[in-house]
């Protein structure tokens, strides 16, 4: 298995606490912050800014990743457990930026070398596997609650071993099943991060116009250790088997279920710190709502 693919998009959504609507109006988002970015004599709305992760933060990789029945991380020779603190080796941050203000703000994290496993015979094989996370990061209502909306169906195609083994990620909100009298803590926070100084700034004349106070802004995004709750479905036949235990799937059986005679699991879990995401040549912050 060389490479993983995700063929449909992810999006992160900063959800809260409403209000309830009368029946017969339909619910306004309301915004708790917005996102603000911004470039020196640029229009982003024609020429988008570049996201990227500042050169000096530490090449940010997930604590935790779980999709379906593939529990990410290597092989600890010496006592046979999977190290899931360092499933990746890194990750990249890409996206275009094309509003000044906004309470969404898309992007693609490109989770680099992610090991996962295949198993024949007694003998383990892993293989190293790129995942990239099409996402729509959103702030709406207030911070009380915050999940992640996937908002359409999505596919992890493997290559190799496990080619026919496909994990379907369906439509979805996390946390699942929210209760409106329920108040949740955040597993998801925006925060900007303390404005620094522009390097080489006094000894160039386009880092001055660019930026007349000789200060950057950037951005900090934490999905937190509650986040949690994918689901996802795999075929249950050879030569994905289901093992017995609480990590195993449930079997689909009800009628009229789009997958019906697949496994459900409901463990899927992405932990991930994006420190120093900034905009090329410009400012990226969240102005949390007055």
């Amino acid at each position: 298995m060389r490479s993983l693919r995700i063929t449909a998009g992810l999006a992160v959504v900063a959800c809260a606490l409403c209000a309830m609507a009368a029946p017969a109006m339909a619910k306004e988002k309301a915004i708790f912050g917005e996102f603000k970015a911004s470039i020196t004599g640029r229009n982003l709305e024609t020429s988008p800014g570049q996201l990227a992760i500042w050169k000096e933060d530490e090449p940010i990789v997930p604590e935790a990743l779980t999709l379906g029945n593939y529990k990410f991380g290597p092989i600890n020779r010496a006592n046979g457990e999977i190290e899931t603190n360092r499933p990746c080796e890194k990750i990249k941050v890409e996206g275009s930026v094309t509003k000044e203000s906004s309470s969404e703000l898309p992007a693609t994290l490109k989770l680099i070398k992610c090991v996962s496993r295949a198993e024949a015979g007694g003998v383990v094989q892993e293989k190293k596997n790129t995942i990239s996370l099409p996402v729509v990061f959103e702030a709406n209502a207030s911070a009380e609650i915050t999940g992640m909306n996937i908002a359409q169906e999505t596919v992890l195609t493997f290559k190799g071993a496990l080619s026919k083994c496909p994990v379907t990620i369906p439509k979805q909100t996390i946390p699942n099943n929210v209760n409106p009298e329920k108040e949740y803590e955040e597993i998801v926070s925006y925060n900007s991060e303390r404005p620094e100084e522009v390097e080489r700034w006094e000894h160039s004349k386009k880092l001055k116009e660019l930026f007349p106070t000789d200060e950057k802004l950037r951005l900090e995004i934490d999905l937190e250790e509650k986040f949690h709750g994918i689901r996802s479905f795999v075929k249950d036949s050879a030569p994905c088997d289901n093992r017995k235990g609480e990590e195993s799937g449930h079997l689909v059986t009800e009628e009229g279920n789009p997958h019906k005679g697949e496994l459900e699991f409901t463990n899927g879990k992405l932990e991930v710190e994006i420190e120093g995401l900034e905009v090329k040549e410009g400012n990226l912050s969240f102005a949390p709502a007055p």
